[in-house]
């Protein structure tokens, strides 16, 4: 890693890191590796939900479409009042 992204990761995650990241042993087989990223697609798609209000679109999901800054804005002050 070079040297400014090293400091700037210690900055954020400190020095030892917070978390522990592990790597499977062996890559996921066929049913293991589709459930798991239903999981987190599903995952995403509620953290979306739960941002924007509403469900987002399928372009939305996948990035075709960007999400407007100004719609989770007034999203979030309508929330507030």
């Amino acid at each position: 890693m070079h040297k400014c992204a090293e400091n700037n990761f210690k900055k954020r995650f400190g020095d030892p890191p917070r978390f522990e990241i592990k790597y499977p042993k062996k890559p996921l087989e066929g049913s293991e590796r589709i459930y798991r990223n239903q999981k987190i697609a599903n995952a995403v798609e509620q953290v979306l939900t739960g941002i924007l209000g509403r469900k987002p679109t399928k372009d939305e999901l996948i990035g075709r479409k960007r999400i407007d800054e100004a719609e989770i804005q007034a999203y979030l002050v309508g929330k507030t009042e």
